[in-house]
């Protein structure tokens, strides 16, 4: 016991030396925290003083989904490339524009003369370098960060990228890339489509709002398909337009739909060819699905019987003679039967018992002549 009393003050002065190690390391980190972050500096660098300075820009769209939950359109955050030529704000400029040209066409699509005069236009204080630019990966922002280029400057941005080039083009529709094109600054806006009809909700400004993602009714399998069996058709039989859509009956929810001419939602080809939205923008008859009405009205008012026979083939209305597809007819039918044949003289008899001006009032009950409420441009 006495000799273990003995040994404990040199284990106490030990116990010491710890804890000053200990509080100095701390000091020193504290030190160095407050070093960077009031004074800007770390190995006698200045942190303010970066050749190659990167912008950091949170906007983000929305991601639209399928029914299923697979992406349609999604935000890729990609990175611009500016350069500043001469400025009075206190950052540096582009000092020698031969090397700049030099190391930056090893990296970007493009010559080093193209760059040379992007970088040699005396009269701009800043230039950017056109598409190839713009998009640019982050493994491209860190090699020409690691080129320590004085006046270069890399702008994070978000690109809207879309799955499938040709996807529902016209109904999803595309977004603004500039002020000029957007009318809103620099924030992406839908330009058409979908993408314009919910901006409210699929944009954000940074400040008041935040981007909402957005679920749609669209099947990616069948919508795919669709857009297979519409190009097959239309390079086949070359129609001036053809559009399909498919519609879940009990609950009218679309499930695909899509037009040609269409357009590559991702480089825009093609969407000079044909601005319209046939499914909303254009005037379509409905033709011989119009007699289903017709026929449904003329069974709740009680204007015909079962065993009533009408002769088929053609008939006059106004100053114009109707016919028959078949231009003959199938002499005297039912109604019903005239309605399995998609009979016009029948379908005009119909009309006739009805009325014509309770027809039209028919009419406007089921919504003909007005808007569909869609949200997108009439």
């Amino acid at each position: 016991m006495t000799e273990y009393r003995k040994q404990n003050p040199d284990k106490g002065r030990n116990h010491g030396v710890i804890v000053v190690g200990i509080v100095s390391i701390f000091l020193l980190v504290l030190f160095r925290l407050v070093q960077i972050s009031v004074y800007k500096t770390a190995y006698q660098k200045n942190l303010t003083e970066d050749s190659v300075i990167t912008v950091e820009e949170e906007s983000s769209r929305g991601t639209i989904f399928d029914c299923q939950g697979d992406p349609i359109a999604v935000d890729r955050h990609t990175y611009g490339l500016t350069a500043l030529l001469s400025n009075d704000w206190g950052e540096e400029n582009v000092e020698d524009v031969d090397e700049t040209a030099r190391q930056l066409s090893q990296v970007l699509d493009m010559s080093q003369n193209e760059i040379l005069d992007i970088l040699s236009s005396s009269q701009s204080v800043q230039v950017e370098f056109g598409p190839q630019g713009k998009g640019l990966s982050e493994e491209t922002r860190q090699t020409i960060e690691a080129m320590n280029l004085p006046g270069i400057q890399l702008n994070q941005e978000a690109t809207r990228i879309y799955v499938n080039d040709h996807f529902a083009s016209h109904f999803i529709g595309y977004v603004g890339e500039n002020s000029e094109e957007s009318g809103h600054g620099q924030t992406p806006v839908g330009i058409i489509g979908l993408e314009k009809s919910m901006n409210d909700t699929l944009s954000s400004d940074n400040k008041k709002t935040t981007s909402k993602d957005l679920e749609v009714t669209l099947d990616k399998r069948l919508q795919n398909y669709l857009e297979d069996l519409l190009e097959d058709s239309y390079q086949k039989y070359q129609p001036q337009n053809i559009s399909g859509h498919l519609v879940e009956i009990p609950t009218g929810k679309l499930l695909a739909t899509s037009q040609r001419p269409s357009f590559n939602l991702n480089t825009l080809e093609g969407i000079d060819d044909h601005w319209q939205h046939l499914l909303t923008q254009s005037m379509i008859e409905p033709g011989s699905t119009i007699k289903i009405l017709t026929m449904a009205s003329a069974f709740d008012k009680g204007v015909f019987t079962p065993d009533e026979k009408v002769k088929t083939g053609q008939v006059k209305v106004y100053d114009r003679i109707v016919k028959d597809h078949n231009n003959v007819g199938w002499g005297n039918i039912g109604f019903e039967e005239g309605l399995i044949r998609s009979s016009n003289v029948t379908t005009v008899e119909l009309v006739k018992r009805i009325g014509e001006n309770q027809w039209v009032s028919e009419l406007e009950k089921y919504g003909f002549g007005k808007s569909t409420k869609s949200g997108f441009d009439d």
